[in-house]
């Protein structure tokens, strides 16, 4: 794990987004896969002023390693956890009037306020408030007494598609939802709805707050914004070559399988297995993972190993040698740092 390649690429966040927008370096699913804690510290150290998570459990694993400062739960609380959102001083997102009254609850109890940023459905229909509800909840919010509205935002539907019409109409409609809040007489100091992409791409998006995620680990969200991202990748995956095999031999092609997935052999001659730690693990969903450098890894299971044909021009490696493939985190998203290199 290059700790470097990631500081850089929070600075380049934060070059691309302007001296006047902060930064919010996402750093859910163990930060993508990159070890949450030794990335939100180089985040931090790289200038990012906030941390965005999904979960309340991920939020206390950066509060127990010592990382205070705003921490942002964007997935919300769920009920039974606004005890611990209280005592861990963290800021939650917030779109129910059943979770508003909770959180206020548990605040009132302790003598505290707790942060809310809350978010607006503008499109994705996945969580947030319908955009007929934002005065309304604003009003309820103002009501309870101890939510300190610390922000509001969206999430765009694609990740990477920002530059087409949906992304511009959602963009529109959020701008909407922030003027119905101010005629409600709230006026978040925080207001987010970019992405990586919009980081890159969308101007109109950045507001006081981005919220780029993928490009800090290394890896552009779209193949056409990879120049203007002029990142570094920072993870590669060092193991030993457990077999090298021909597996043409005693399979036709298309019938051979590994781990429950099909191998193709038409598409690959050879294969080599390298071993893997037990105690982690690569994930089972994916058959085909490109890393970079072009060869594709074969039945990618949850198990010791995953078999790779050799990289093309490349004579058969024997058992023993180490191997380096470096990694994609946009599609393998477990390995952590434990097992990886910090420089």
């Amino acid at each position: 794990m290059s700790l470097s390649a990631l500081r850089h690429n929070c600075r380049r966040a934060r070059e691309l987004s302007g001296p006047d927008v902060a930064v919010m370096a996402v750093v859910k699913a163990d930060a993508y896969g990159h070890g949450a804690v030794p990335a939100a510290r180089a985040f931090l150290d790289a200038g990012a002023q906030a941390l965005g998570v999904s979960s309340v459990a991920e939020a206390v694993e950066l509060r127990r390693a010592g990382l205070a400062g705003a921490l942002l739960v964007l997935g919300g609380a769920f009920p039974g956890e606004e005890e611990t959102v209280v005592a861990q001083d963290l800021a939650v997102a917030l779109w129910d009037a059943d979770q508003a009254r909770a959180l206020a609850g548990a605040a009132r109890t302790a003598g505290r306020q707790v942060a809310v940023h809350l978010k607006v459905d503008t499109g994705m229909t996945r969580l947030g408030l319908d955009l007929a509800d934002v005065s309304s909840f604003a009003a309820l919010v103002r009501g309870l007494g101890t939510l300190r509205v610390a922000g509001v935002f969206s999430h765009f539907a694609s990740a990477d598609a920002v530059e087409t019409a949906a992304a511009r109409a959602q963009t529109g409609r959020f701008v909407g939802a922030v003027e119905a809040l101010v005629a409600a007489g709230l006026r978040p100091p925080e207001v987010h709805l970019a992405n990586s992409a919009a980081v890159l791409a969308a101007p109109e998006a950045r507001f006081t707050m981005v919220r780029p995620g993928i490009m800090l680990y290394g890896y552009s969200p779209a193949p056409h914004l990879a120049a203007r991202a002029a990142v570094r990748p920072a993870m590669r995956l060092r193991t030993r070559v457990a077999r090298a095999h021909d597996t043409t031999v005693r399979d036709a092609p298309g019938n051979r399988r590994s781990g429950g997935h099909c191998c193709r052999e038409a598409e690959r001659g050879a294969a080599r297995l390298p071993g893997q730690a037990r105690r982690r693990r690569l994930p089972r969903s994916q058959e085909r993972w490109r890393p970079r450098g072009g060869c594709t890894v074969i039945a990618l299971r949850s198990f010791a190993l995953v078999t790779l044909p050799p990289p093309a021009g490349e004579a058969e490696r024997d058992r023993g040698p180490e191997q380096t493939v470096p990694g994609d985190a946009r599609n393998e998203r477990c390995w952590t740092a434990s097992e990886t290199e910090h420089k």
